[in-house]
């Protein structure tokens, strides 16, 4: 009884924080709240591996995984072929990089109401992998 009174709390206090968030107008952080509950993508990014080699292909982010930077840049001329554009980078960058844009993929898809609106989201994940490749 206690444990349900605990939880219809909780309960409570989420849904004050998501009305207050509506509320003021942030709806970024609400879509991102309800990506974070709804991803899978913790469970699908590899969780053994250290070390990333970031690539566009099809206009899309792709990664490889390997367990160290070594056999990530032995491997990177092989796997990649022709790609100009690549990054090696550390697991906690690519990380972040993969959330944030597999975020903007998600409004892209499934938030976006008109045709300009996904057009944006589709312009954030650019800016990801303008960012990303810029120094190269």
């Amino acid at each position: 009884m206690k444990r349900k009174k605990i939880l219809d709390e909780l309960m409570n206090e989420a849904r004050i924080v998501i009305d207050g968030i509506l509320d003021a107008g942030h709806k970024e952080q609400f879509r991102r709240i309800s990506w974070s509950i709804n991803s899978d993508f913790f469970m699908k990014f590899p969780k053994e591996k250290q070390f990333f080699i970031l690539f566009v292909e099809d206009d899309l982010l792709q990664y490889c995984a390997f367990d160290s930077i070594d056999s990530a840049q032995c491997a990177a001329a092989s796997l990649l072929g022709n790609l100009s554009q690549y990054r090696i980078l550390p697991r906690s960058i690519a990380l972040m990089v993969g959330w944030e844009y597999e975020f903007w993929q998600y409004c892209e898809i499934v938030i976006a109401n008109t045709d300009e609106e996904a057009e944006a989201y589709h312009q954030k994940q650019k800016e990801i992998l303008s960012f990303l490749f810029s120094a190269i």
